[in-house]
């Protein structure tokens, strides 16, 4: 009996955290889907309207990976579940202004380009998923991966856009260069953090 009510203030405690799991990425969703629809408003041609639509959504979903990062970091703890949810909802938004733009013009990432980009999206929607069906010690061992991938993809997205090396010129450069030196902080984030967690604690 002990047993059964046990369960059931665990079910109970997990509900209003589901609610505000749903709500962090409905409202994660929503602000992407108000910046595209606003960046689509402002410019006057679609081709520029989606191009810049997927700039700002990027922009978005950056901020949002950035604030995961530096939780993971400076708490040495593997971020609450509605952050992960609320940075794949609002990337999954991000790919389909990337879809909307890249579709009409028939230009589409290959081979590795591509696998790399499939691997992570498959990595941002699934951790959610399995984030409270693996122990804590997997979980940040999952969290590894998935950060330290994830970042790989967000500086291979931004060095060609850097470089001028992409077909078509969907950033400026300046914010392409920018944003490497904002993903190299987050690198020396991670580090700096993640040696104070190896460091011997002091008795």
């Amino acid at each position: 009996m002990l047993g059964v009510l046990r369960m059931a203030g665990e079910v109970g405690e997990a509900r209003p955290k589901q609610r505000q799991t749903l709500g962090m990425a409905l409202g994660a969703a929503l602000i992407a889907g108000l910046i595209g629809g606003l960046s689509l408003l402002v410019v006057e041609t679609d081709r520029e309207g989606f191009a810049a639509a997927t700039r700002n959504t990027g922009r978005w979903s950056l901020t949002l990976f950035s604030a995961l990062w530096f939780s993971w970091c400076v708490t040495k703890r593997v971020p609450a579940l509605y952050g992960f949810a609320a940075f794949a909802a609002a990337h999954v938004v991000h790919l389909g202004f990337i879809v909307s733009y890249l579709t009409p013009l028939g230009l589409w990432p290959a081979g590795t380009r591509l696998l790399g980009g499939i691997l992570g999206y498959g990595l941002l929607v699934s951790f959610p998923f399995v984030y409270g069906f693996i122990s804590a010690k997997n979980r940040l061992r999952l969290s590894f991966v998935y950060f330290c991938y994830l970042w790989l993809v967000f500086v291979l997205t931004y060095l060609p856009r850097a470089l001028g090396k992409l077909p078509i010129a969907t950033t400026d450069p300046r914010w392409a260069w920018a944003s490497l030196v904002w993903l190299g902080v987050l690198a020396l984030g991670g580090l700096v953090g993640w040696l104070r967690r190896s460091s011997p604690q002091k008795p």
